[in-house]
């Protein structure tokens, strides 16, 4: 991207940002309290500011409404903006704060914030984002109706869109011109108490209007009190993926909790579903020792099925078991401690079912609706009998810590939290008034977790809101069920990677990011098995095998020790913005850098289970600035050293099929190319490369368990090597 640092240039209509020939506003700022609104008016004033990342110049404007002292301030940060809104109540009475506008169109449409990225707006495609497990996607700007329909028909109930000629999406947006390379990005840089939306909507003039909306729900602002919306990160650019990653890197360095190495292990979810029991989880912990010798392979997650008196997804007492275990969880997690795993746990303490005793003795710790009856969760497009328990309420915050204290009692190290994402909705009511509804009702959940958990456990989110969890949870599911390789798992399979592949810019950054398991069985055969490892490899994030291992089939062992350990970046969907409509991305590219030197990967995919797909890699994609003529590729299911035509190979890919190509630029010497020891060839099992020229030797240190063979790929400008050695010992040459 064009990282060259942005302008603001103030004028009576607002702030516009601006970046060579790019251009975004004008723009203002407007605030939403006790049913009347403000918009900031007059030319802001210059100055220098304080922000969460240090002293920035911009601009600042004031105004007043009501018993409301509201201040904007935007500034620049290097080739972004940052902008916010804080009100402060210098009235006697308390202050109903419905909606903070960190960037927002003026009243006069011709002076709505537009979009310039050059061309025209017909190409235009922007990318938005449910927040929640659903999905994340790319659609022609201007094709408005159609998406309108296509999300509804996805989500049921809940309508992301509100209007034909709007796009709603929540914590970030990406506006490209794939034409002319300009880019918008924007997004939510702080999550701390509400959650942040982009409207994206065309006025009069068909010139696309963009605002960022801070909802605090109706909270009531106490006299003397201030509140500040969260911090909205906008840059133009000539590359909507560069922005995505710079936006993600700006994310990642606010986040205050660190990150656990990412988990690798085996699950109980598709294997057995809820039909669990301590002596299959033994038998599977101890198989996949016995299977995986050497190899990182750490946890061993416990999902649905061991609670007791389970109706729907909620549990009447998550400290007791059901007769399945009638020891309960203390004696398996200590088993699994001997065995050398972290016990991982799955719960849905958040959700409380209407026939359970809490719902029924203490109605009061239950989120409520405006009527102040219990809040009931809407889930599969229609309303479940299922409450959310109120972590505002004091008693309710103390249930919670007591359940988190019997899972650390029993030597629980790592809890997957599910169907937590209804706690986000601003209409919600809850105890505590000086808590924003919504994002922060949602996050105090997890803080009051971790509190009766204590230190050391890993919090995931699961049916949960992405944006809301950084800095509250260590990892997060950022796709949907994935389901078992078989025909009817991956009938939605491209939908789910689509969504996995467009949330790449979050992981170790927002959080680590789970694509859900690794389901690598029989059933859908191995093309679709070797797909399904590959998105997880290229997604850098969780890796978590979920086949019954008694009758998982030797090629799903060979893949999941193709997997481990994880390279913990993630690949970028190269295609995200040129892909057809409702075509997942299908070219996803890693760049590696090491000391020794740059290689790249690249994976093809064909995702759809009835048509294949042409997909053509670009070399310049993954190794910018590079030689095309001197780049080599090799493809890893194969083996077979790939023909480049300036740069370029194409390839026709079977029905839920990938290729997975390693590049590397040759020079004057010998180069490693790439090893089937691993997905991505090099990204974690080389340590060392190294070569002298004087014996005209290259040395690789590669980095596996004892007995484990494959192949190392080497690219040489000069034909085949006199000899080779592995740990002293000659090894074939062809």
């Amino acid at each position: 991207m064009n990282h060259s640092p942005c302008t603001l240039r103030a004028g009576p209509a607002g702030i516009t940002l601006a970046n060579g020939r790019l251009a975004f506003g004008p723009i203002s700022a407007g605030v939403v309290a006790d049913g009347r609104s403000l918009v900031f008016g007059a030319t802001p004033t210059a100055g220098t500011f304080a922000t969460v990342v240090g002293e920035r110049s911009g601009w600042r404007a004031v105004g007043r409404l009501g018993g409301l002292a509201c201040t904007w301030t935007i500034v620049t940060d290097g080739a972004a903006a940052l902008a916010w809104i804080e009100v402060a109540n210098d009235s006697t009475t308390a202050v109903q704060i419905d909606r903070l506008l960190p960037a927002v169109r003026r009243a006069e449409a011709d002076a709505a914030p537009a979009v310039d990225l050059g061309g025209e707006q017909t190409g235009h495609r922007i990318l938005v984002d449910t927040a929640n497990l659903w999905f994340a996607r790319v659609r022609p700007l201007l094709d408005v109706g159609h998406r309108r329909r296509l999300e509804v028909e996805e989500q049921g109930l809940w309508r992301l869109a509100e209007a034909e000629d709007e796009h709603l999406s929540e914590g970030h947006i990406a506006i490209a011109n794939p034409a002319t390379g300009g880019a918008l990005v924007a997004g939510s840089l702080t999550h701390e108490r509400m959650r942040m939306r982009f409207s994206v909507r065309f006025n009069r003039q068909r010139s696309t209007v963009v605002e960022a909306v801070c909802d605090a729900g109706g909270m009531r602002l106490a006299p003397g009190a201030t509140l500040r919306s969260e911090i909205a990160w906008l840059q133009l650019g000539t590359d909507a993926l560069d922005g995505l990653d710079a936006f993600g890197r700006a994310v990642g360095g606010l986040r205050d909790l660190p990150l656990p190495p990412t988990p690798v292990g085996w699950m109980t979810w598709f294997a057995h579903c809820r039909k669990i029991d301590p002596s299959t989880i033994r038998h599977a912990a101890e198989t996949v020792r016995a299977r995986l010798p050497g190899f990182p392979v750490t946890h061993i997650l416990v999902d649905d099925g061991w609670g007791n008196r389970e109706e729907r997804i909620s549990v009447e007492d998550w400290t007791t078991t059901n007769q399945r275990f009638p020891e309960g969880l203390a004696p398996l997690g200590a088993d699994l401690a001997r065995l050398g795993f972290t016990f991982g746990l799955w719960s849905s303490l958040a959700t409380q079912y209407r026939g359970h005793a809490i719902a029924q003795q203490h109605p009061e710790w239950l989120l409520r609706d405006a009527d102040g009856r219990p809040s009931p969760q809407h889930w599969d497009g229609g309303l479940l009998d299922i409450y959310n328990l109120d972590p505002t309420h004091p008693a309710a915050a103390e249930e919670i810590r007591r359940v988190y204290r019997a899972f650390a009692a029993w030597g629980v190290g790592y809890t997957k939290n599910d169907f937590t994402e209804h706690m986000v909705r601003p209409t919600v009511q809850h105890h505590d008034p000086a808590v924003v509804p919504g994002y922060e009702v949602y996050r105090r959940f997890f803080q009051v977790a971790r509190q009766g958990l204590g230190p050391g456990i890993a919090l995931q989110a699961c049916c949960q809101n992405l944006p809301a969890s950084v800095g509250v949870a260590e990892s997060c599911r950022i796709g949907w069920d994935i389901e078992a390789n078989s025909p009817s798992g991956n009938r939605h399979y491209a939908r789910r990677a689509g969504t996995i592949g467009a949330r790449w810019f979050m992981h170790r950054r927002f959080f680590i990011s789970d694509p859900d398991a690794a389901c690598l069985g029989e059933a859908g055969g191995l093309e679709s098995a070797r797909m399904r490892a590959a998105v997880v490899a290229l997604s850098g994030g969780t890796v978590m095998l979920d086949d019954p291992v008694d009758t998982l089939w030797q090629p799903g062992w060979d893949l999941f020790k193709q997997l481990v350990p994880p390279s913990d970046q993630a690949a970028r969907p190269l295609d995200l913005f040129t892909a057809g409509d409702d075509t997942a991305p299908g070219r996803w590219g890693l760049t590696l850098d090491r000391t020794w030197g740059r290689r790249g990967v690249v994976g093809l995919f064909a995702f759809a289970p009835a048509t294949g797909a042409r997909q053509t890699l670009d070399v310049r994609e993954v190794l910018p600035g590079c030689d095309p003529a001197a780049v080599v590729a090799v493809e890893l299911w194969s083996g077979v050293v790939l023909p480049l035509v300036d740069g370029r190979h194409s390839a026709d890919l079977a029905p839920l099929s990938s290729r997975i190509v390693h590049l590397v630029e040759l020079a004057d010497r010998p180069r490693l190319l790439g090893t089937d020891l691993h997905i991505l060839g090099g990204a974690v099992e080389l340590r060392d490369e190294a070569w002298r020229a004087d014996t005209r030797t290259l040395t690789l240190v590669l980095e596996r368990p004892a007995g484990v063979t494959g192949q190392v790929w080497i690219a040489t400008p000069c034909g085949l090597p006199a000899s080779a050695t592995a740990d002293g010992a000659p090894v074939a040459v062809h």
